[in-house]
């Protein structure tokens, strides 16, 4: 019990249940007795939501020895001895003071909590060899290791719980890429109930990413709104349209595949694709016409994430020509042969992916036309797509359209939730 100084003396003690044996709702918070019996049943009083570490609430319990309520002329508690009279002069004081002490006891073990959850981080062998082997800078590894902090603390078995494990690699990957906001996309898509407010607070860890990530999907958006005017205003009748149209394909590649990283910034890999490149004789090194539409150089990049090395090789025609069987025979072959050439060149772990790109059209009477949508609608085809132009673009920005309402959603849900320490 502590004594405080008052215009009455009073007595109190606040302390917390066992971590694991939280209180029924009717439980939590301080009971007021007065000449030993009861006066007013646990109440939590003025302590809001929103205060960091609230959910310690659930396992706060107290009382106050405060004989003076019964000692006045007035009656300030029921007549069922369940509550008394707060809003009045006489215990107004009272009840602000025992508020503050209880939020003072809430957050002082919170602290512990965060405390203990750092000092676990650092010491659980998964969260360091996940960590470490990111390769990540000072700074990043820092701010890494409060991510796991975030996401352990005030459960002492989390850093054993299987959707952790799944998670700190996810956002280790989007720390090492540069693209946390991407990896709390992935993060999101699972099914936790701790990880909303994980992801509110690793946005409020990662603010100003944050602040740029909306600004880096905004301009995606902006650009993938002028390239479909340009598609629907250009006169596809002139190479020149099209070829600018594969330059921005070659140098946006996410507009193809959302993957976050290009391999070919890499100087050596891009010496690799170069050589492949060469090899199926395309891009640069195609031998045609280059006003020869139907034969004109086709791209090919690669395409990287953490684990995971793609090459895409995207095949472009022109929109107002038909895309035909032979167009996504002749990606085919280019599939083959990479796959080939990959494995006999030390990259036979390289998934390689195809992409037929132009224009639809179901309706044509060419045989060719429609044998190609019979090989679309009839046969699982997970290692290439056909895609119309406009139907391109329309998907790249759903996926970032979605990319950002999943970043403000976590974003607003953060204003929830407690605020992160430093």
């Amino acid at each position: 019990m502590c004594r405080i100084k008052w215009s009455y003396d009073i007595e109190y003690r606040i302390r917390f249940t066992e971590p694991g044996k939280h209180l029924k709702s009717e439980d939590r918070g301080i009971a007021i007795y007065a000449h030993n019996r009861l006066a007013a049943t646990p109440d939590l009083l003025n302590l809001t939501t929103g205060m960091h570490g609230f959910k310690n609430t659930s396992y706060l319990t107290g009382v106050v020895r405060a004989d003076f309520i019964d000692d006045q002329k007035v009656d300030y508690i029921a007549s069922n001895r369940q509550g008394i009279r707060w809003e009045t002069p006489l215990l107004e004081p009272l009840k602000d003071f025992l508020t503050t002490q209880m939020e003072a006891a809430v957050k002082a073990l919170q602290k512990k909590k965060d405390d203990r959850a750092g000092e676990k981080a650092k010491a659980d062998p998964f969260t360091v060899r996940t960590i470490e082997s990111a390769g990540l800078p000072t700074n990043r590894k820092r701010l890494a290791f409060k991510i796991a902090k975030a996401m352990i603390k005030g459960d002492p078995d989390e850093e054993k719980a299987p959707y952790y494990k799944a998670a700190l690699p996810i956002l280790v990957n989007g720390l090492a890429q540069g693209s946390v906001m991407m990896a709390i996309h992935e993060l999101a898509k699972q099914d936790h109930p701790q990880l909303r407010q994980v992801i509110a607070q690793i946005i409020r860890l990662t603010a100003k990413e944050y602040d740029d990530f909306i600004l880096f999907v905004k301009g995606r958006l902006d650009g993938i709104a002028t390239l479909k005017k340009i598609v629907n205003e250009s006169d596809w009748s002139k190479p020149d349209n099209e070829k600018d149209v594969q330059k921005l394909l070659e140098k946006c590649p996410w507009i193809i595949d959302q993957m976050p990283q290009v391999f070919t910034a890499d100087v050596s890999l891009s010496t690799v694709v170069d050589k492949l490149a060469k090899e199926l004789k395309i891009t640069k090194h195609a031998q045609v016409d280059q006003n020869d539409a139907e034969t004109r150089p086709d791209l090919v990049f690669l395409l990287h994430s953490e684990g995971v090395a793609q090459l895409v090789i995207v095949e472009l025609k022109s929109p107002n020509l038909p895309l035909r069987n032979a167009h996504l025979t002749q990606l085919k072959a280019y599939m083959l042969r990479a796959r080939q050439w990959l494995a006999g060149n030390g990259y036979g772990h390289t998934r390689v992916v195809g992409y037929l790109i132009g224009m639809l059209k179901p309706a044509s009477t060419s045989t060719d036309v429609a044998l190609l949508h019979d090989e679309m609608m009839r046969h699982s085809h997970e290692d290439w797509k056909v895609y119309g132009l406009m139907e391109l673009l329309e998907r790249s920005e759903a996926a970032h359209k979605e990319i950002l309402a999943a970043a403000k959603r976590a974003d607003e849900a953060g204003n929830n939730e407690d605020d992160e320490d430093d």
